[in-house]
């Protein structure tokens, strides 16, 4: 074999170099791309950021790339329905930013120095987020309660709140419910598991410590199918991701008012974004086209949906949950059932027997479903 003149080896070392850096430039070009994909990303999520002050939510910056949300003196879908969804997206905004890659902004803290009140659905929904917060991130939250209101401190441990921190429990002293409202301490479930509701029967007893509850049909199916109800509209089957496809329920009562109040929240994308393609799409639109209403608001979506008797399922035995709970109101004689999701707002309300019925909707969307079922407990 005859062997290679230095001349040779030098082109052939060139010519490996040429190739080596037409390479290189290649990769240069897709990191560079990479980096404007980060820009563009990066400037999406500060636009929005600024949205979110815009309307009134305090986001600050801590260092050059951690976020911390104060929340807001009051958080009731009530009486500042506008207010609290803000806040509640924003976080679920900054939460879910967390898996994506191509943005640095990350959440660090969610500061409860300022609130004073907060409603127990404000509060349930709160706690769920926070709870898929602390599931992105491996469960490494540690909350600071060093400047917590002492009424706020009592309301989330007596609902639970400081369980979603299991290795910290042992830190915060769990307090138990004290004065007149007393809290049921919040039950998670995923899809599926409207078995769960057993526990908030035997809670609402500890709360009301009636015997009577054995005959209240509401608690026995009304919940449990309102619960799979909502579910099957939450999720449609495209959506795979089961770790986030959670419910949350909880109970309150008042002992002046002898308010009997149950608040459910699934964190889906709610009854109006999913009803029209279900089954019963031609049943709504001779429901909405009977009453003369029309389908473009979410708040018609979702009484329509509370007058459908099957869910997706198409069983003729199953989706009457609702009307469960809302007949048992009508038997009581005083209580409303409160359904939000996405932007509307459906709420059947009796009073001294008389029902009346309320459609509203808001310009912001709160993610998800939330029922709110009150009844005056003699």
């Amino acid at each position: 074999m005859k062997k290679e003149s230095p001349k040779f080896r030098i082109r052939i070392v060139r010519l490996n170099i040429s190739h080596r850096s037409q390479r290189s430039f290649e990769q240069k070009f897709q990191i560079k791309d990479k980096s404007n994909q980060k820009i563009i990303e990066n400037n999406k999520a500060l636009k929005k950021i600024d949205y979110f002050r815009s309307k009134g939510v305090d986001i600050r910056k801590t260092k050059k790339r951690y976020l911390t949300i104060w929340l807001p003196e009051k958080l009731n879908f009530s009486t500042d329905f506008e207010v609290t969804t803000l806040y509640i997206n924003s976080i679920r905004y900054l939460v879910e930013m967390i898996g994506n890659r191509e943005s640095k902004l990350r959440l660090r803290s969610i500061r409860f120095d300022k609130i004073k009140k907060a409603s127990s659905a404000a509060a349930l929904v709160l706690t769920s987020e926070i709870s898929k917060w602390d599931g992105r991130v491996n469960h490494r939250l540690i909350p600071t309660v060093h400047h917590w209101d002492p009424l706020i401190y009592q309301q989330f441990s007596s609902l639970g709140y400081f369980e979603i921190f299991p290795s910290l429990k042992d830190k915060f002293n769990c307090e138990k419910n004290s004065g007149d409202n007393n809290i049921l301490r919040y039950i998670k479930g995923t899809i599926g598991e409207h078995d769960k509701t057993r526990q908030l029967k035997k809670g609402i007893k500890e709360l009301i410590g009636k015997k009577e509850l054995d005959k209240w049909i509401f608690l026995h199916s009304g919940i449990g199918e309102a619960i799979l109800n909502v579910t099957h509209h939450a999720y449609p089957e495209e959506q795979t991701r089961t770790h986030e496809k959670d419910w949350y329920l909880t109970a309150s009562f008042n002992k002046r008012s002898r308010e009997l109040k149950v608040s459910f929240y699934d964190q889906g994308v709610g009854i109006p974004a999913t009803l029209p393609t279900s089954h019963a799409r031609e049943y709504l639109k001779r429901y909405l086209r009977r009453l003369r209403l029309s389908d473009d608001f979410d708040s018609m979506m979702i009484r329509a949906a509370l007058s459908y008797g099957r869910t997706r399922t198409n069983k003729g035995d199953r989706g009457k949950g609702l009307q469960d709970m809302l007949q048992f109101i009508k038997q009581r004689g005083n209580g409303y059932l409160s359904i939000i999701s996405s932007h509307g707002l459906c709420k059947v309300t009796v009073e001294s027997g008389v029902q009346t019925i309320k459609t509203v909707d808001f310009d912001q969307s709160l993610p998800g479903t939330l029922i709110i079922w009150s009844v005056t407990v003699p």
